[in-house]
Formats: C-alpha cells, structure tokens, sequence
C-alpha cells in the first residue's frame, strides 16, 4: 500500500474511536447495490495463514 491509499486521520478515528456496534434493525429494504458494495468488502476476509498466526500466539 502507497501513501495515496492510506485513510486520513478522520476516516481512522470514525473506524476505530467513534464507531459503535449495531444494536437494532431498521424495517426497510437494503438495495441490491449496497449489499453488491458490501459483498466487495468483506469477501476477502483474514486468510487461513493469518487465522494460524493468530491461534498459534
């Protein structure tokens, strides 16, 4: 990863300092668009080499 792809420091704290787990549902559609965009990003979730780092600690 080069520098142009790194999150600014807003996009970091709203990740890591002010975001909050989900605790309720909304009764409305999601669109076919939004879960395709969502699919994309968490598709490629941590790989096995990863998984065996993490449980051989």
């Amino acid at each position: 990863m080069n520098t142009t792809d790194a999150l600014d420091a807003d996009a970091l704290d709203q990740l890591f300092l002010q975001a909050r787990s989900q605790n309720g549902w909304q009764d409305k559609a999601v669109g076919d668009d939004i879960l395709a965009q969502l699919y994309a990003l968490v598709r490629m979730g941590p790989t096995e080499v990863v998984a065996g780092i993490r449980t051989s600690c």
